[in-house]
């Protein structure tokens, strides 16, 4: 099992290098699918929204214990777990991409002290640029 974790501090700490952050992607990418937490108080497939630093976030995640760690450190999950759904990783890519002109600012990986922040539509240029 990839540690994600482990590879966003790596990407992102004080020594990191371009190198590091398309390892991060890459193993990103590599995944069968992605986990994105759904509001509970929408019909339907509608990501939970959070503002962050002025900045209106979806919360996607590469495992159920990091989704179950935000559900922990969100006070989520009192009424049982929280809803979520699961995008194949070419769907997730197309529909982040759609959402570059939408109001939504980022996609925050993983909550947590090793998660990591893209602008939705520059996950399928990423994509492409580690794909190349």
């Amino acid at each position: 099992m990839i540690d994600f974790l482990k590879l966003a501090e790596q990407a992102y700490g004080k020594n990191a290098t371009v190198d590091d952050k398309n390892k991060l992607f890459e193993a990103f990418f590599n995944l069968k699918d992605v986990i994105v937490a759904k509001d509970p108080d929408e019909k339907g497939i509608a990501p939970l929204q959070r503002v962050i630093d002025k900045k209106i976030c979806i919360f996607a995640f590469t495992s159920h214990g990091l989704l179950q760690h935000f559900e922990q450190v969100n006070n989520l999950a009192k009424n049982g777990p929280s809803p979520y759904f699961i995008m194949p990783m070419k769907g997730f890519i197309q529909w982040t991409m759609g959402m570059k002109n939408s109001t939504i600012d980022l996609v925050q990986f993983n909550f947590s002290s090793g998660g990591w922040f893209s602008p939705p539509g520059q996950i399928e240029i990423i994509y492409k640029h580690i794909r190349k």
